[in-house]
């Protein structure tokens, strides 16, 4: 049977979430930037914690989005890049 850390977590739900105004997915690892485009809704979110995740750069389009993010940590991504304002 393969490990769990092979499947991406779904993200779909996240979409009905626009009054989020705080996420924590530190230490999630099958979070990915794969299904970030779901996070684009989320117009309230004030603080994402994405630490120790597999988020890479590509997540950066969606959280760039973001205007009311104040606390955003990315310690032990694979960011590569915090140009995440365009």
């Amino acid at each position: 049977m393969p490990s769990a850390d092979k499947f991406p977590m779904r993200t779909e739900h996240l979409n009905e979430l626009k009054q989020l105004k705080e996420l924590n997915l530190g230490g999630c690892k099958r979070v990915s930037s794969a299904g970030f485009k779901h996070l684009s809704s989320a117009v309230e979110l004030e603080l994402l914690n994405l630490s120790v995740t597999q988020v890479s750069d590509e997540a950066l389009k969606v959280i760039g989005k973001l205007t009311k993010l104040r606390h955003l940590d990315l310690d032990n991504t694979n960011v590569t890049t915090m140009d995440w304002r365009n």
